[in-house]
């Protein structure tokens, strides 16, 4: 059985969600400037300020069914993504409810997304089972595919960031054998 590392990321309405080893890169230790953003989705209404530019905010407490639901701890955690394999990494955030944790994920544990689910299945790529409860393992270019283009973004968290431009000590590039995303296990 293959196995891989992931991050349970639990977001607002009481859901949880994977994302791959590599495509978490940070949370942010503080509430970040936040900039409402008018155009795109009701979930993707906010950016944050992270490394010197803006980056789009993934809020699935306004995702499901219309129903904002909240929380009274706000995290932001830093993602990152390619559009394409071979484009440059971009930039997220999704906003979450606690710190999310890491798991050893394998075949085993794989399960059909349920249709309590549904909402997610655009935007995942694959669902396990954990303790019971199902866990899409979000694509994080679709979920960012949304997100409308902000002017004011700059710098390395920009949508034009390059691996170059990636934080110090953060993600390894595709070169080095490692892959980006829990969805190529």
């Amino acid at each position: 059985m293959t196995a891989a590392v992931a991050w349970i990321v639990p977001l607002p309405g009481n859901v949880c969600v994977a994302v791959g080893n590599l495509e978490f890169v940070h949370v942010l230790p503080d509430v970040p400037a936040r900039t409402a953003v008018d155009d795109g989705p009701a979930f993707m209404h906010e950016a944050v300020s992270w490394d010197g530019g803006l980056i789009p905010v993934f809020d699935a407490g306004k995702f499901s069914q219309g129903i904002e639901k909240t929380s009274d701890s706000v995290y932001y955690g830093v993602v990152r993504y390619r559009p394409i394999s071979s484009s440059r990494q971009r930039f997220g955030a999704l906003k979450m409810t606690a710190i999310p944790q890491r798991v050893s994920v394998d075949d085993g544990m794989a399960c059909e997304l349920p249709d309590s689910h549904h909402c997610w299945r655009p935007f995942s790529v694959s669902c396990f089972s954990l303790d019971g409860h199902p866990v899409p393992v979000l694509d994080l270019a679709r979920v960012f595919a949304q997100a409308p283009d902000h002017p004011d973004a700059a710098g390395p968290a920009s949508a034009a960031g390059s691996d170059a431009d990636a934080p110090k000590g953060s993600i390894p590039s595709e070169g080095d054998g490692n892959t980006d995303s829990l969805a190529a296990t």
